[in-house]
């Protein structure tokens, strides 16, 4: 349903990403602001960008605690499967076999609920820089809070 807000607002303020960007939703909720006109024209949003950025990985040697990780947040499962996810602490990024590229990219500050709210489609083609066997794709947020800071 729907709140009545009184706008416009000058600073939105937001953090709804998740492990990819898109995932909790903050592109609908942006789009949302836009199209009900609750951002004036010279809104900042913070943070202004956030980009999902994904690249090739060879086998990752887990620690103790990653596999004690994996295995509270995949049901008791013991081994790393395809089509797991799982999670690391402090990724090395030696692990990576390309450059990492965007896999979607969402710009708040554009003004336009068209960019946030429509779906992304793009071909990726990774150039392997160095020997490794193939073991997964690693996700990662690049997210720009302003035009001088990036987390």
């Amino acid at each position: 349903h729907e709140l009545p807000l009184e706008g416009p607002y000058d600073i939105v303020v937001h953090e709804l990403l998740g492990h990819v960007a898109s995932s909790e939703g903050v592109a609908s909720t942006i789009a949302d602001l836009l199209d009900r006109q609750l951002c004036s024209p010279d809104c900042i949003f913070v943070p202004s960008a956030a980009a999902t950025l994904v690249a090739p990985t060879e086998v990752l040697q887990l620690s103790q605690l990653e596999h004690t990780l994996h295995f509270l947040h995949n049901g008791g499962e013991k081994e790393l499967r395809p089509m797991i996810k799982y999670n690391v602490l402090r990724f090395d990024p030696a692990a990576l076999l390309a450059a990492p590229q965007p896999f979607e990219k969402l710009n708040f500050g554009l003004g336009r609920a068209s960019e946030l709210s429509g779906l992304q489609e793009s071909t990726l083609e990774f150039v392997t820089t160095r020997d490794g066997l193939f073991d997964g794709l690693h996700f990662h947020l690049h997210v720009e809070l302003d035009a001088e800071t990036t987390i």
